[in-house]
C-alpha cells in the first residue's frame, strides 16, 4: 500500500453531491386522474361487500384519497389457519410497538 500525505488526498465532501427526496407526492397535474366511475368500478371489483354504494360514491367524490380498512367479523366456527394468522399478527404487532 502506498501512503499518501494529507495534502495529496481530496476531502470526501468535494466528491459528493447533495441529494434530497421530496416528501410531497408529485403534482397531480402530471398524472392522469381516474373518473369517479373508474374508481368505483375498481373498488367494487376487489371489495367483497359494499353495504351502501351511494355512500361509497359520495366518499370517492368528496375525498381525493379515502382510507380503507380490512374488517373481520368472526361468525361461526373459525378455520385453524385464521387462528395462526391472528396469533402471528398479534405477536408481530406487540413486538413491533412494545419493544
Amino acid at each position: 500500500m502506498v501512503d499518501q500525505s494529507p495534502a495529496d488526498q481530496t476531502p470526501p465532501s468535494s466528491g459528493m453531491q447533495s441529494l434530497s427526496v421530496d416528501s410531497q407526492p408529485p403534482s397531480s397535474s402530471s398524472t392522469p386522474q381516474m373518473s369517479l366511475e373508474e374508481k368505483f368500478k375498481i373498488i367494487r371489483s376487489v371489495g367483497e361487500e359494499c353495504i351502501q354504494e351511494d355512500e361509497l360514491l359520495n366518499l370517492l367524490n368528496h375525498k381525493p384519497e379515502p382510507i380503507c380498512y380490512d374488517g373481520f367479523e368472526p361468525s361461526g366456527r373459525m378455520h385453524i389457519a385464521l387462528v395462526f394468522y391472528f396469533f402471528f399478527f398479534l405477536c408481530f404487532f406487540f413486538s413491533f410497538f412494545l419493544f
